[in-house]
């Protein structure tokens, strides 16, 4: 579990700590000075030779990229799943070569504050949709697949992130009553919605799941993306930081566990293994609830469990916890590398085994 502690609170919560004879490791000492050190002017994060991938991006130079794109590579085409809470368009790519094909979805941005996992999906949408290094396995798997990519899922929560509070978890939704705003929208899916597991009724909290399931405008719009592309999708992937993680549903529980369990070990596996080998970076398996923690309203498990799309997944990116959500923008390039041969490899796997 991993807990962060303002300075004026963190000698006595260190000593309720050592009372208790609780262990701990510190991992980060000031969380403000990785905040000013990503917090860099929009006048320097592009490149004489267009948008710069290694850096993290306001939602609307997101927007601008990805119309980009489209006009750019005859294999994009420019979607809108929906509106945001403030009204922000919800924009995806579908990257196709044309023909009858099955489809996986990517999504990023859930959570506001792990800005790792827009940039990682812009990564990858600028791999498959222009394939600027002539790489043959991207020109390979596009004839195998074709390929939905969503990069901000809470574009309000995202840039509320970057100007207001860097830490900032939920969308930006009141609740009927109160003046705490948000809800946590991977809390919010409606798969055996329940606050009470590992999410709450309040407001103000973290993980406040909202009133019902699908009350947020964005798991809304995802959702009906996910069961309108559901009859030719065979996979979606919800992008998330941090952890180093490719769990299976379900999330709502540990005591039941999917039919297809060894499947969804085996290409969680060959994923996962394809990403640890690039750099090396330690990148482990598991479940939801078994390996993680219960937690119901989530997204993986509504693509599962509603729109029936059979091997989904939430990927945890890096790392570990020595930058938490705070990944440095060195960083950038270095997870979308690992991350484009874990989804290439895990691609592959599905369209041999399963004779597609």
């Amino acid at each position: 579990m991993d807990i962060h502690v303002d300075a004026k609170h963190l000698e006595q919560y260190s000593s309720d700590l050592e009372s208790i004879g609780t262990d701990y490791t510190k991992w980060i000492d000031d969380v403000q000075k990785l905040i000013e050190r990503d917090n860099v002017p929009a006048s320097q994060q592009r490149q004489l030779e267009g948008f710069n991938l290694a850096q993290y991006h306001s939602v609307s130079e997101i927007s601008q990229y990805v119309h980009e794109v489209a006009a750019a590579s005859n294999r994009a085409q420019l979607h809108t799943a929906g509106k945001s809470y403030e009204n922000k368009t919800i924009e995806y790519l579908k990257i196709s070569t044309g023909g009858s094909k099955k489809s996986i979805f990517i999504n990023g941005g859930l959570h506001a504050r792990e800005w790792i996992s827009p940039a990682v999906v812009l990564y990858l949408i600028n791999q498959l949709a222009l394939n600027p290094s002539n790489n043959p396995a991207i020109d390979s798997i596009l004839e195998k697949f074709d390929w939905y990519l969503l990069p901000v899922v809470n574009p309000d929560g995202y840039e509320y992130s970057r100007t207001t509070d860097r830490l900032w978890r939920k969308n930006r939704q009141p609740p009927p009553s109160g003046s705490c705003i948000g809800v946590d929208l991977n809390r919010n899916f409606g798969f055996n919605w329940n606050p009470a597991i590992g999410g709450s009724t309040y407001p103000c909290s973290e993980v406040y799941a909202g009133t019902k399931a699908l009350t947020a405008p964005e798991t809304a719009a995802v959702g009906k993306l996910m069961r309108d592309i559901h009859c030719h999708t065979i996979a979606y992937l919800d992008i998330h930081a941090y952890g180093q993680m490719w769990l299976w549903p379900w999330g709502y529980t540990a005591d039941v566990l999917p039919s297809d369990l060894e499947d969804l070990k085996h290409y969680a596996k060959v994923g996962a293994n394809a990403i640890s080998k690039k750099y090396n970076t330690k990148f482990i398996i598991g479940g939801d609830a078994t390996d993680l923690y219960p937690a119901a309203g989530g997204a993986d498990d509504y693509a599962k469990g509603v729109a029936g799309i059979q091997y989904s997944y939430t990927v945890e990116l890096k790392d570990e916890g020595n930058y938490g959500f705070e990944l440095p923008v060195n960083q950038i390039v270095p997870t979308g590398e690992e991350m484009l041969e874990g989804i290439l490899a895990f691609a592959k796997e599905l369209f041999v085994r399963e004779g597609l």
